[in-house]
């Protein structure tokens, strides 16, 4: 069975789910590890060069092409598009439902190459937080919580399906 990761970026949706894939000993795929790896370029090259619809085309893609076995960490973004939500909701997903104010201590904590951080981040994250609760079977509040012990609910959850 394959199980999906969702939530805002900074809501650690790619360690938690390396946490849990290596506890369940099955494969883990990050779909924009996947999507840098299949175009040659960073996810900041793609959106210079092609923009955000050419890097929505490309998850599309790499989301459509994930593994049927496994924890899969979806973009932060993946959930805009009405057909990867509809394709989300045959499959069990995990929100990593993370505070805006907590993303931003995440972010200043941990500064890197994030091609969205120009646009207001409240605002995205006010668009997308419906969208990820629409797809989502559960829910995990991450707020102070370390990411061993997001990964073991997640764990908790998964095997309870």
């Amino acid at each position: 069975m394959v199980l999906y990761l969702v939530g805002f970026m900074a809501s650690g949706k790619s360690t938690v789910g390396e946490l849990v894939a290596k506890e369940l000993k099955v494969p883990f795929v990050d779909l924009d590890k996947v999507i840098e790896e299949r175009s040659r370029m960073t996810i900041p090259e793609i959106f210079a060069k092609e923009g955000e619809v050419g890097f929505r085309r490309r998850e599309r893609s790499a989301l459509l092409a994930s593994p049927q076995k496994g924890i899969v960490a979806t973009g932060g973004g993946c959930v805009i598009e009405p057909k990867n939500r509809e394709f989300l909701k045959d499959y069990p997903v995990v929100y990593l439902q993370t505070t805006f104010l907590e993303i931003m201590e995440r972010l200043n904590a941990n500064p890197g190459s994030r091609p969205l951080l120009s646009q207001d981040l409240e605002e995205l994250y006010k668009k997308r937080e419906p969208l990820y609760l629409e797809v989502a079977q559960f829910i995990i509040d991450t707020d102070g919580k370390s990411q061993k012990e997001v990964a073991d609910e997640v764990i908790e959850w998964y095997m309870s399906i």
